[in-house]
């Protein structure tokens, strides 16, 4: 009965805690717009992220959302140097998968 009561608090608590603050994106989001940014810049045209949009979205305030992670660093970095870093890369190359050719569904 005990344990039932611990579990039952703690779901309570838990319900009660936002996953996200209220009016701001989440940090999953942030991090995946900057992980797309510094894609934008790879010099090699034929595997660059062609998201224009993502480094528009990225704001002093979610900025601030990247404090003490790896890309925090890397959008004020040149990419060949940003990229260098393991951390940064697999979250860049992870973004970046841009599907490039038509869709089976739409093939004749």
């Amino acid at each position: 009965m005990q344990t039932l009561r611990i579990v039952a608090t703690a779901l309570c608590l838990i319900a009660q805690t936002p996953a996200v603050e209220p009016g701001m994106p989440s940090k999953t989001s942030i991090q995946t717009a900057a992980a797309r940014t510094v894609g934008s810049h790879d010099p090699d045209p034929s595997i660059r992220n062609p998201d224009w949009l993502a480094e528009r979205l990225l704001g002093s305030a979610e900025r601030a959302l990247l404090a003490n992670g790896p890309m925090e660093k890397a959008l004020d970095q040149d990419y060949r140097e940003a990229i260098q870093r393991p951390e940064v890369a697999v979250l860049v190359l992870a973004a970046c998968v841009v599907r490039r050719d038509k869709p089976a569904w739409s093939r004749e």
